[in-house]
């Protein structure tokens, strides 16, 4: 407890206590360290529980509706074999799988979820015609990559031996991965955290360049310090910063009306640093 109270009593003084800034610079550097790799764990945590209700709630109920959708949309007279590498199916070509009506949207350009043409040779043009985010070909799968607009690639059925898809078999491929739904929050919370920390991390880089501007600030203001102490220093100046970049990417993420403000971080980091030296350097 005592712990607790002395981290969240440091996060105050590296806001504003210019007697601790003048200590801070006598401090090993290490202690800064632990303080701000602290810090950023904390607020990781904040950043991961503000999506937890997102997380475990809201993409759960989402992943199964789609499930649900996929499963009930799936034609009930198409039978897709692969085998070898080789598409074969029972149905005329090309035949169009419907989009679900949780995916369709008058916004988007592409009519279709699947279109299956294992006669037509593959081209960007035809795949643009079709209108569809999935072309199962004779031996391959072309498909939209969801995490670039327009980028088209193309998957190869070549080591795909023997695969036969028909309606038991979606049915039968969604009752096993439906207990795992149930995990895919949790799941996502790692990764997300992990990520934020990450993120975090990097902001040691930029700390590089604003240890070299505290540097010139104290020169400013008749403030000895070299470069080492001001590493030092952004390590606690840069709390401030850090946490209303925080409060902002939250009351975006609910509001959408805040706008990231170029160098904010940098700029408030600065700041901090020189009201907190130039009382030192006036008293």
């Amino acid at each position: 407890m005592i712990q607790i109270q002395q981290f969240f009593k440091t996060i105050q003084d590296s806001i504003y206590n210019p007697k601790f800034y003048a200590g801070i610079v006598k401090q090993p550097i290490s202690k800064a360290f632990k303080y701000f790799f602290l810090l950023t764990l904390f607020l990781t945590i904040v950043h991961v529980l503000s999506l937890s209700p997102i997380l475990f709630n809201q993409v759960p109920n989402q992943a199964r509706q789609l499930e649900q959708q996929i499963v009930t949309g799936y034609p009930e007279e198409l039978k897709v074999q692969i085998h070898k590498g080789q598409v074969t199916t029972n149905v005329a070509e090309p035949y169009f799988i419907a989009l679900p009506s949780q995916t369709a949207s008058s916004s988007s350009s592409l009519d279709h979820l699947v279109v299956i043409d294992t006669k037509t040779p593959f081209s960007l043009d035809q795949f643009r015609q079709y209108k569809a985010y999935v072309w199962l070909t004779k031996d391959s799968a072309a498909y939209y990559a969801p995490d670039n607009a327009g980028e088209i690639r193309v998957f190869e059925l070549a080591k795909i031996d023997n695969l036969n898809i028909d309606k038991n078999y979606v049915k039968s491929l969604a009752s096993k991965l439906d207990p795992w739904i149930n995990w895919l929050g949790l799941g996502l919370l790692v990764v997300i955290s992990l990520g934020i920390y990450l993120v975090y991390s990097f902001r040691l880089i930029q700390l590089l360049i604003l240890a070299a501007l505290i540097f010139v600030l104290g020169k400013i203001l008749i403030t000895k310090l070299t470069y080492k102490q001001a590493y030092t220093v952004s390590l606690y100046a840069i709390t401030l910063g850090l946490i209303l970049e925080l409060i902002m990417d939250l009351v975006s993420s609910f509001s959408g009306g805040v706008p990231n403000l170029p160098f904010m971080v940098t700029l408030i980091t600065l700041g901090v640093v020189f009201f907190n030296f130039r009382t030192n350097s006036s008293s």
